[in-house]
């Protein structure tokens, strides 16, 4: 009898001994998530900043560029911490 990661095996005096059967592998639809979510949100992070700095606080563009993506390169950084 298999159940999701419980196994029952027959010994052979005829007795029944549990056994626990852990798998561990790589799931891709969760591995794709913490990859892309923290990717997507630096790059979201640093293109927002980016306008929000030369518009609405009249910053210097190059300025506020290299500020944003110094945040989103953080975003990534805190993500790859977080996950590991």
């Amino acid at each position: 009898m298999t159940a999701r990661g419980h196994q029952t095996n027959l010994l052979s005096s005829g007795t029944q001994a549990r056994a626990l059967n852990i798998v561990r592998d790589w799931d891709p639809h969760v591995t794709s998530i913490i990859i892309i979510f923290p990717t997507a949100l630096s790059l979201i992070i640093s293109i927002v900043w980016s306008i929000v700095a030369a518009v609405h606080f009249k910053a210097d563009v190059q300025a506020s560029v290299q500020t944003g993506f110094t945040i989103g390169s953080y975003v990534v950084t805190a993500g790859a911490f977080k996950s590991s």
